[in-house]
């Protein structure tokens, strides 16, 4: 049933047929970037603090495109802006470390963490307009991006930036090198924003909700895009999003997380085919197929998402879970519950829980 569902979804986000899938000449199983125990925090005005995201670990390999998916609020966004350092007053983060080669990147000085940003990683943030200076040409923030980053001369800088423009199909680059944001419409304004993500050629890139601000058919052609840049200058990448069939087709891994914590991690098939956690159960339920024979067929969670203010006590998710018991009171660990690399933190799997298997 969820095998079906797994591809009705790729259907329905027409992204099913992107070519280039499953013949990509790309290296994987290095391990590029891990988080450990993250924790993430903002102060309140009372003196007390909102843990945002509290004790996540994660691993990205080369090659691999790794999703991060839950509700809005679950600290999805606010991970990608902690590995990068760019948490900003009253938020900071507690606790933790964020291994880039060898190097935990939350104890470099803000100039080597500056080298690092858009050369070695690079983020593509949910609201292209908004990030862009509406002061400056798209072609003057791109030749800004290149000289700082690449040191090129502002004639070699210019060329590159018509190159890139013409890499992300903004289609007449001649013309459109000299227009501000404010002319550009949403998709050609993300055009714009992954031609500076790419311009140093990150080995990571991060994209935080891409086409969550965009039309349906400009969603699909910007996923699209990612998916030939990424074959073309080897990346990795973590997808942010909400959309659970956006990460169907796009990851090789996902992380499902639920107020501030990873609740389950799989590879993307076994995921969509054996969901284990019942959060993940309910967010392939939830999703809308317009099926007609399938019509009725899909359920919303009760009840909303708890306040991060005030985090229930044991499971997080056991105010809202169908399957609650006694045990939930207390809070589980996140479990490798198979050899496919699983984990999963409830108890409805303790009794899988095995010596070979690491708990985090």
């Amino acid at each position: 049933m969820m095998v079906a569902l797994w591809y009705r979804i790729c259907t329905y986000h027409r992204i099913g047929e992107m070519e280039g899938r499953e013949d990509r000449p790309i290296e994987k199983g290095q391990q590029l970037l891990s988080i450990r125990d993250l924790k993430t925090e903002f102060k309140l005005k009372d003196g007390t603090s909102l843990r945002a995201v509290d004790g996540i670990n994660l691993d990205i390999e080369t090659g691999e495109i790794h999703g991060l998916v839950g509700e809005s609020g679950c600290g999805k966004t606010v991970t990608s802006l902690s590995i990068l350092n760019l948490i900003q007053p009253p938020g900071f983060i507690s606790n933790g470390e964020i291994i880039w080669n060898g190097n935990n990147l939350l104890a470099l000085t803000k100039r080597e963490m500056r080298l690092i940003r858009g050369r070695e990683i690079a983020m593509i943030f949910q609201n292209p307009q908004a990030s862009l200076n509406p002061l400056y040409s798209i072609g003057d923030q791109l030749i800004s991006v290149m000289k700082l980053h690449r040191h090129l001369s502002k004639n070699e800088a210019y060329k590159e930036a018509f190159k890139l423009l013409k890499v992300v199909k903004i289609p007449d680059p001649k013309s459109r090198i000299n227009d501000y944001p404010h002319q550009l419409s949403g998709g050609m304004c993300q055009r714009a924003m992954i031609a500076m993500t790419i311009a140093c050629k990150p080995k990571l890139l991060i994209a935080d909700e891409p086409t969550a601000a965009l039309d349906v058919t400009i969603q699909a052609q910007i996923l699209e895009l990612l998916l030939e840049l990424r074959e073309r200058f080897q990346m990795s990448m973590l997808l942010i999003s909400h959309d659970m069939g956006v990460v169907a087709n796009m990851c090789d891994r996902i992380s499902v997380m639920y107020l501030g914590r990873i609740v389950e991690e799989s590879d993307t098939e076994n995921l969509y085919s054996e969901p284990k956690h019942p959060y993940t159960q309910a967010l392939l339920k939830s999703v809308p197929v317009p099926i007609p024979s399938k019509k009725g067929q899909f359920s919303s969670l009760k009840g909303d998402m708890p306040s991060s203010i005030d985090i229930p006590t044991g499971c997080r998710f056991r105010t809202r879970c169908p399957m609650v018991f006694d045990r939930c009171v207390k809070e589980p660990d996140l479990i490798k519950i198979n050899s496919n690399g699983t984990r999963v933190a409830c108890w409805l799997y303790e009794s899988k829980l095995n010596q070979k298997y690491k708990v985090y």
